[in-house]
């Protein structure tokens, strides 16, 4: 027989110790690469790595809320800091895979696929062994996998042909396989399965991704236009309001729209402005709904219509949108498609002045002042 350790023959079956290597020759059976691998990457790391973005996004919303919609809103930019932080990401992965095996001696993982580490004498190893193979794996084997992505192939490169790495090699360390109950190999499988396919996705940039978070874009856009956290840029504001526009977002045609009907940043276009108005308001926007029944109020661009603007802006007010309560507000002062009702229309100005909008603050204090 062979010793697994050192590779020398031993010619006495019934020895016990490796007289090259010291390596207990009645060991369990050593963890092949598939296991391993599954449960080192498709398992731990990939699990961190969710929790580490998870993380990292809570706190760029809340402390850095507009760099946090300049990220989503950038075409592909999540991938672009995926390949960015790949590195970083790793080192501290090995540091917090490392506090994990210290404090419950094992890792998901590997609890799932029943392997543990050991030393040549059959021994536990100790968390600092656990540490400091961990930055010996990340100069030898993940390192080779790096700019492929492939975790895989760095591994493959280091495994020789009695399951040894270089490194395990060199520490005098046993990755073990043992036995395992079905429903903790079945959910490791799962798990490793679907991180896998999240692996694979996260890698093949779809039309969507590429194109940017429309939501992101319009709210991003939003800030621009009034200069909210960020210098005022009319023209990048319209920008965004495109991009999102283009990809079906409401919101995003709404504030397009708008800006072709008064010619905010762009050539004032009619005809531009209420067709997207009209996708927005399909799609029950609050702002596109509002804007398209002030036109059909006045007859711009379409031909007027007071019923239909009354039915706009009532659906806008009801969304509690300021421009529509103002805008019914007004219809019910002056008793135009409705009849005429001060109390009601009171009661919609004050709403549509409590957020701020001036046109019915200053509404409301002309109707004071006349009484």
């Amino acid at each position: 027989m062979f010793c697994i350790g050192c590779m020398t023959e031993i010619k006495n079956e019934n020895e016990e110790i490796c007289p090259q290597c010291g390596f207990n020759l009645r060991t369990k059976e050593i963890a092949g690469q598939g296991r391993r691998f599954a449960a080192r990457y498709l398992v731990d790391f990939l699990l961190f790595t969710v929790l580490f973005w998870m993380a990292f996004y809570c706190v760029l919303a809340f402390v850095f809320p507009t760099a946090y919609l300049k990220v989503l809103a950038a075409a592909d930019s999540l991938k672009m800091l995926g390949f960015l932080f790949n590195t970083p990401i790793l080192v501290l992965f090995f540091l917090f895979d490392a506090l994990v095996y210290k404090i419950f001696g094992t890792t998901p993982g590997r609890f799932l696929f029943g392997i543990t580490y050991v030393d040549f004498d059959g021994k536990k190893i100790s968390a600092g062994l656990y540490l400091k193979r961990n930055f010996r794996e990340f100069r030898c084997a993940w390192w080779y996998g790096f700019f492929t992505g492939l975790a895989f192939i760095g591994r493959s490169m280091e495994f020789s042909r009695n399951g040894f790495t270089s490194y395990d090699r060199d520490l005098k360390v046993l990755v073990l396989a043992n036995k395992t109950n079905v429903i903790k190999t079945a959910l490791g499988v799962i798990l490793a399965i679907l991180a896998l396919f999240a692996e694979l996705y996260s890698r093949v940039p779809s039309s969507e991704e590429e194109k940017g978070d429309a939501e992101a874009q319009v709210l991003l856009g939003q800030r621009y236009l009034v200069g909210d956290g960020v210098e005022k840029n009319v023209a990048e504001a319209v920008r965004l309001f495109r991009l999102s526009a283009e990809q079906g977002n409401a919101l995003g045609q709404g504030f397009l729209g708008q800006c072709y009907l008064l010619g905010d940043g762009v050539e004032k276009n009619v005809p531009e402005a209420v067709r997207l108005l009209r996708l927005s308001a399909e799609q029950g926007d609050a702002l596109g709904q509002a804007h398209l029944g002030e036109c059909y109020l006045e007859g711009i661009g379409v031909e007027k219509n007071v019923p239909e603007a009354v039915r706009l802006l009532r659906l806008s007010a009801e969304q509690e949108n300021a421009l529509g309560q103002f805008a019914l507000g007004s219809c019910y002062l002056q008793g135009i498609g409705v009849e005429k009702n001060e109390t009601e229309a009171v009661k919609y100005l004050r709403q549509s002045a409590a957020q701020g909008y001036q046109h019915a603050i200053t509404l409301l204090q002309m109707i004071e002042n006349q009484k």
